[in-house]
């Protein structure tokens, strides 16, 4: 999370934009073809200033979707550790589907899209 921002249009600027695209290129550079990466960035706020551009695919985590992922993590874990049901593969997939936590599921349900400000 970039929690170090203080200024007070807290909006994703250029740079910031320019270190997940570089992000993008670094992998496009070191992995086949053909896989499709989802660019996710945490940061407090959704909206990106006009200068700043990113992947149109981009999903942006705020604090309040950091929170409700943390609140699915845990009642997954409290589901797990009542049943005693770690090493049950069957369990743990129910859990994490039940959860929104699946790979098909995490990002959709804990991120949002960009916006421009």
């Amino acid at each position: 999370m970039k929690t170090n921002i203080t200024r007070v249009n807290p909006a994703i600027i250029k740079s910031e934009a320019g270190q997940l695209v570089h992000s993008m290129e670094w992998f496009a550079d070191r992995h086949p073809a053909g896989q499709e990466p989802i660019p996710v960035m945490i940061h407090p706020s959704e909206k990106l200033e006009t200068e700043a551009h990113v992947p149109q695919t981009t999903r942006v985590i705020t604090k309040a979707d950091l929170s409700a992922l943390r609140t699915d993590v845990e009642a997954f874990i409290r589901v797990l550790a009542a049943n005693n049901s770690w090493a049950d593969a069957e369990s743990v997939a129910a859990g994490l589907e039940q959860n929104r936590l699946t790979a098909q599921q995490v990002i959709a349900r804990h991120s949002r899209k960009f916006r421009r400000a």
